[in-house]
């Protein structure tokens, strides 16, 4: 942080820090537990033994040459175009400079960091999202399996855009980056958890990729029956009359929106099977608690030295690393359902911080 940039602290965060150091809490702890540095805390106790006031003193020096109503139009461009550089929203207003936004943008609590990736949320998406919560928030999670498809990819990480927010702003709809399927190369897999199991990891055949009459490229997903050879006709009707064995509970099972799901010989032969589903919202991997681990994996697969040589490799290095995420990893994210949903209920349906 830079020194001549800290911003004032509010009352609320002073009152705090001098309600901790009369309950006997070191300085340390007091900057831990209100957020501030050590310095901020000690200055503020300090400042009450010798002047007897909160408030910060008055200042010497030249007062700001920032205006109100120029402070408001800089944060007005900084919310409206929140991907956008400093030097950028300069420009754009054309009589200010990229420090002086900058330093507005600090001042209110603004910082630049890493866009959190989320998938595109529409108004009629988040509405599904509510209603799916409201259904769901009394929901006995001991009794449904997650299942998934996941791409492990080769090739460069996607890159990391940043965006202008304070910190409790992470997860609003302008603040995250959209996320969209990449075209490089992967194998695709899938799995199944439900609290306390875990699936088997198994590769999936996609469809071949073929090139139109434009030259753009077309296939190479999982069609509906390839997924009812593949899922269907074994390994998650395997997975769902064990643990229903076990557990004695009927089992449900929650599968995304993706179109080898919905095509009616998909539901044909899921209802032939007597399985039952959990309706799941489109973009909703925040709901699906084997989402974070794919990202477990995949962090496992990176870590695997000559993952990257071939798809043969890749498929080697997924086994192992799936082999090596533990049932207490499992419920780790399988166990906290009832979060999740508070969370999009809390969210009104939109971006949650799962």
């Amino acid at each position: 942080m830079s020194p001549n940039l800290q911003t004032e602290l509010t009352e609320a965060q002073r009152g705090a820090i001098l309600i901790l150091r009369k309950e006997g809490y070191n300085y340390r702890e007091i900057a831990d537990a209100v957020k501030v540095s050590v310095g901020a805390a000690y200055n503020t106790v300090q400042r009450v033994v010798k002047y007897g006031q909160m408030k910060s003193l008055p200042r010497s020096g030249r007062p700001s040459s920032v205006s109100d109503t120029t402070r408001r139009e800089i944060i007005r461009a900084l919310r409206r175009n929140r991907f956008d550089t400093y030097k950028s929203i300069s420009e754009q207003l054309g009589y200010v400079n990229k420090r002086m936004v900058r330093k507005v943008a600090y001042d209110a609590g603004y910082r630049r960091r890493v866009a959190r990736r989320k998938p595109f949320i529409t108004a009629a998406t988040q509405a599904k999202r509510l209603a799916w919560a409201r259904t769901n928030k009394n929901t006995n999670w001991e009794g449904i399996g997650w299942t998934d498809e996941a791409h492990i990819e080769t090739g460069e990480r996607p890159s990391h855009p940043r965006v202008t927010r304070k910190p409790d702003e992470a997860h609003l709809t302008e603040c995250v980056a959209p996320t969209f399927r990449s075209g490089r190369d992967s194998i695709s897999v899938w799995s199944c958890i439900a609290i306390d199991y875990k699936g088997p990891l198994i590769r999936l055949e996609t469809a071949p990729i073929t090139v139109n009459a434009k030259g753009r490229k077309q296939g190479g997903g999982l069609t509906a029956q390839g997924y009812i050879d593949q899922v269907l006709s074994g390994p998650l009707p395997k997975f769902l009359k064990k643990v229903s064995k076990e557990k004695g509970l009927e089992m449900r099972v929650v599968e995304d929106g993706a179109a080898a799901h919905r095509a009616k010989v998909t539901q044909a032969a899921r209802e032939k099977l007597g399985i039952e589903q959990l309706p799941h919202p489109p973009s909703s991997p925040d709901l699906n608690p084997i989402e974070p681990l794919w990202l477990l994996l995949k962090n496992r697969v990176a870590k695997i030295k000559g993952s990257s040589n071939s798809a043969e490799k890749l498929w080697e290095a997924a086994q192992q690393a799936w082999e090596s995420i533990t049932i207490k990893e499992v419920n780790m994210y399988a166990k906290n359902m009832p979060a999740r949903v508070q969370a999009v209920l809390k969210a009104k349906g939109g971006h949650t911080a799962f």
